[in-house]
């Protein structure tokens, strides 16, 4: 009789802990769900950012916030580690800064055909977490992954093989933006690049395009400006 009472206490000691336990989970699945890639890499790259993130998102998950906050708590704590790593960026290899710099331009083709002009130019102000604020993360899921895992793949090769192509300058992004022009690009676009103005309806395709300039634009000028580029991602 006795161990019938304490196996009955024991049951009942932990149903409290299961249910919190199944709360947590369902968070957290869903953000693996939604994160693979990224989550994959970290844990095969950075496996002490990968646990302490993973434990973070166990106490995200254990709070009373809706499902929609914790994603975007969720969001910011991945940003976290890409604020952390971003300097880094400078010594990533051209094809790593190529791939980052082309999955970003895919990002902002998605939320511009997605969402329009305007909060396309929001998004590409302010970054990715201008989707959560305006509710439509999840339409988006598969391009926040891919651009993540792409920042941290290029991370980890900027540790694996550093390279320095030097500090950028104001005359390197002209250069690249005088290429463009001679390839054909808009003057709208180069307006809408020089004045970053989110409210201009040309400033999320300009970037795209500077985006994918870069990725290809091999001198010396083209690479640094490739890497500075991509040290301002960390919001992405």
């Amino acid at each position: 009789m006795r161990l019938i009472f304490t196996a009955l206490f024991l049951l009942l000691a932990a149903l409290p802990v299961v249910a919190q336990e199944r709360l947590t989970s369902e968070f957290e699945t869903r953000f693996a769900e939604r994160n693979p890639r990224t989550l994959a890499l970290l844990q095969a790259e950075f496996p002490e950012d990968h646990a302490a993130l993973l434990q973070r998102l166990k106490v995200i998950g254990a709070t009373r916030q809706s499902l929609a906050e914790k994603f975007a708590a969720g969001f910011d704590a991945v940003g976290v580690l890409r604020r952390k790593y971003a300097e880094r960026l400078r010594f990533a290899p051209a094809e790593a800064l190529s791939g980052l710099l082309v999955q970003t331009a895919l990002f902002h083709d998605a939320v511009h055909a997605g969402e329009g002009a305007i909060a396309c130019g929001v998004f590409a102000k302010n970054g990715t977490g201008a989707l959560y604020l305006r509710g439509v993360s999840a339409r988006y899921a598969t391009h926040i992954d891919a651009q993540s895992t792409m920042f941290f793949a290029a991370v980890a090769a900027a540790v694996e093989d550093p390279q320095d192509f030097g500090q950028s300058s104001p005359n390197d992004l002209t250069a690249l933006l005088t290429t463009m022009a001679e390839a054909g690009m808009p003057k709208a676009y180069a307006e809408a690049i020089a004045s970053g103005n989110p409210a201009n309806r040309n400033l999320c395709p300009a970037l795209s395009t500077m985006f994918r300039a870069a990725a290809v634009y091999g001198t010396p000028e083209g690479l640094r400006v490739r890497a500075d580029l991509a040290q301002n991602l960390e919001g992405y």
